[in-house]
């Protein structure tokens, strides 16, 4: 294999994946493969993608194993496939750029495939979504930029105040080449037809795939994201609360078109609003303000056209953080997102036993990185809005998605 041209490993990668009928999905990022350029730009010390096409450096590739550049490839390739350049939207691209890495180089590995030593792996984040990871890890990176920015010795800390070694995350060496984001540079219009291109060229290689063996259990993650991305999260809270709407009849003056035969008035079904509304609120670190006031924007909202008899707002990250109560009509707003610690739930649902609170429905805002689910239904209905589109859905209730533009 040392005896090959470069170019030549380049077509023998892209002929193995795409004829390799596994249960690890190569075919797939064969596919995928076969609709990107792969081009030479020594700029870059390794490899990098724009979103659309691969560049490499030649002394870099030529120094790999074989199997080390098919991995390489296959994880440039992974970028695209998995829309991370459309999905990067307003985020900082370094600790984009890393979130992705280690969101999706423990699937490379976990696939069967090799990859060069150094590459970023935390076993922490294994099985994270880029977006999750990103929350977790940029004020990080901020953090120790600044302090290299502020080192005039350029020594480096010995890790986390004096604990232990540092990440590899969090060492700029390993953090590879960036490079412009195709989507930077589009218009809005342009950007949904570049996410509809990426969609239309994954459907494509699903289809095709499926004749060679299997299909990424990443990509049907994607596949449920786009479907996820679409549901209408309001429409799913107001169907939610209005599951069991209390009513009155009333035979107030009405329409003549409401009227029955020889003018005999029925009674009217009276709208009256519906009951108790309990919302617990994500307040960690790991859900962001713009997730936060979208959601409780879009709560304002509804609580004002559905008029429930009242509404309380418990924040909670680890613990209780605050408790807001509104009455019917009443404007939500002016909701401190105190905390920002770890994420609990079983606090609010204690809260709510512990007051006895009539509860009609309740509503969790969450990025359901949450590890103490009550192992039982509660005895009233019970929605997630979840903010990772690839979160699993919660063991029970109802789970919707809210996606963040």
């Amino acid at each position: 294999m040392q005896d090959l041209k470069l170019e030549d490993k380049f077509s023998k990668i892209r002929i193995q994946l795409l004829w390799d009928r596994d249960d690890k999905g190569h075919a797939f990022w064969g596919i995928m493969l076969a609709k990107m350029k792969i081009i030479e730009n020594n700029k870059f010390d390794t490899c990098a993608t724009d979103g659309r096409d691969i560049f490499y450096n030649r002394q870099y590739c030529e120094s790999l194993s074989f199997e080390h550049l098919k991995g390489v490839i296959v994880h440039e390739v992974k970028h695209r496939a998995l829309m991370h350049h459309v999905r990067q939207q307003h985020r900082d691209t370094t600790a984009w750029n890393v979130a992705c890495d280690l969101s999706e180089n423990p699937i490379i590995i976990d696939a069967g495939l090799q990859l060069p030593d150094g590459v970023l792996l935390d076993p922490k984040f294994k099985g994270w979504s880029a977006e999750k990871i990103y929350n977790v890890i940029y004020p990080q990176i901020q953090q120790h930029m600044k302090k290299m920015q502020m080192s005039a010795s350029g020594a480096s800390d010995d890790g986390q105040n004096g604990q232990g070694e540092q990440p590899n995350w969090l060492q700029p060496q390993s953090w590879g080449n960036i490079v412009d984001n195709v989507c930077d540079k589009l218009s809005p219009s342009e950007l949904k037809e570049e996410e509809a291109s990426v969609r239309e060229d994954i459907f494509q290689a699903v289809r095709q795939a499926k004749d060679r063996g299997t299909v990424p259990a990443e990509i049907k993650k994607m596949i449920d994201r786009m479907k996820r991305a679409e549901i209408d999260w309001e429409d799913v809270i107001q169907r939610h609360v209005q599951g069991d709407v209390p009513h009155n009849f009333t035979y107030r003056k009405i329409h003549r078109k409401f009227y029955y035969n020889n003018n005999i008035i029925a009674p009217t079904i009276d709208y009256v609003g519906c009951g108790h509304v309990v919302v617990g609120v994500d307040s960690s670190g790991s859900v962001t303000d713009k997730e936060l006031q979208l959601f409780l924007g879009g709560l304002n909202a509804l609580s004002l056209e559905l008029k429930p008899k009242s509404v309380t707002i418990i924040t909670c990250d680890s613990k209780i953080q605050n408790v807001y109560k509104f009455e019917q009509g009443e404007e939500i707003t002016k909701i401190s997102a105190d905390g920002r610690g770890g994420t609990c739930v079983m606090p609010v649902f204690n809260y709510i036993e512990e007051h006895d609170l009539d509860v009609d429905s309740f509503i969790y805002f969450t990025d359901m990185g949450v590890h103490d689910f009550p192992e039982e239904e509660m005895p009233y209905p019970v929605l997630w809005v979840s903010t990772d589109l690839d979160s699993d859905k919660a063991p029970i209730g109802q789970t919707t998605y809210l996606k963040v533009a």
